[in-house]
């Protein structure tokens, strides 16, 4: 730890790097510690033969405040996702009725639940985000990302598809270069396909069987697709109670909150807060004995 640092913060993930930006500008030095070879931690991001490969995928609301506190959007040039998703079923790919409302009346009469199915999900899109994410988790959750190279899109728009029929190992799948271009080299397209858990196979037979779905999903567009890399993200989802602690120390960490850019944002200033005094002898903060 550095002669001038006061403060020392395990790990380098958006929580640590939120609390850190708070320490320096309340004056405060720190030293993160990080033993992996780069910072970011869950959602970290590789170049890999000219693409961008994000480890874990989070969803940004740009209404959330603590967001907009610790992020420079103008500077990030945020590009959107279509507010909607696909629902692979029955073979076929079906479209989020709600921000399509010319197919709300014949969407009824698709085997995709029943009319009163479709009113819970419109009451569940009129709860606050805060809302949903608040509730706490009880377990972990590990998360398997796989990213492919494709010469030909699977889809053409920035949306994202959902599993609807419950078999095979892909739970969701996007192409990321559709949201942003520069995720992949002029030309080619980037996929990204999530699975739940940490699937009991290697990295080769999980390939192989997220291979056979792509090619039944898109047929000769899906099976031409080149892997790039797997990533199995353990504890994806971490737990929602915080550790107890001794006095003197604060937990900074995103199981104090709910899980999304804003709790973890939260996380790590929080502490801080707590942490910090006004200084009597300078303008600005000290940390509190």
């Amino acid at each position: 730890m550095g002669s001038d640092s006061k403060v020392l913060l395990i790990d380098a993930g958006l929580v640590d790097l939120c609390c850190a930006l708070r320490l320096h500008q309340s004056g405060i030095s720190c030293q993160l510690i990080e033993t992996s070879d780069g910072v970011g931690g869950r959602v970290r991001t590789d170049k890999v033969e000219g693409f961008v490969l994000d480890s874990g995928f989070q969803i940004l609301l740009t209404t959330y405040p603590e967001a907009r506190r610790v992020l420079d959007y103008e500077a990030l040039d945020l590009p959107l996702f279509y507010p909607e998703a696909l629902i692979r079923y029955e073979e076929r790919f079906f479209p989020d009725l709600w921000h399509r409302p010319f197919d709300r009346v014949k969407g009824h009469f698709l085997p995709i639940g029943s009319f009163s199915d479709n009113l819970r999900v419109r009451r569940v899109r009129q709860v606050s985000p805060v809302g949903i994410y608040a509730r706490p988790l009880q377990s972990t959750r590990n998360v398997t990302c796989l990213y492919y190279e494709a010469m030909e899109a699977p889809l053409r728009e920035p949306i994202w598809v959902l599993n609807g029929e419950g078999k095979g190992p892909i739970h969701s799948l996007y192409c990321p270069s559709n949201v942003a271009p520069n995720y992949a080299p002029e030309g080619k397209t980037l996929v990204s396909v999530m699975i739940i858990g940490n699937p009991d196979q290697s990295d080769q037979e999980l390939e192989a069987s997220v291979r056979s779905q792509l090619t039944e999903w898109f047929g000769a567009r899906g099976g031409r697709c080149r892997h790039l890399r797997t990533y199995r993200i353990l504890h994806a989802l971490s737990m929602q109670v915080p550790p107890r602690l001794r006095s003197g120390f604060k937990t900074c960490s995103n199981s104090a909150r709910f899980i999304c850019l804003r709790g973890i944002s939260k996380c790590g200033i929080d502490p801080v807060g707590h942490a910090l005094r006004p200084s009597s002898r300078r303008s600005g903060y000290e940390l509190a004995s």
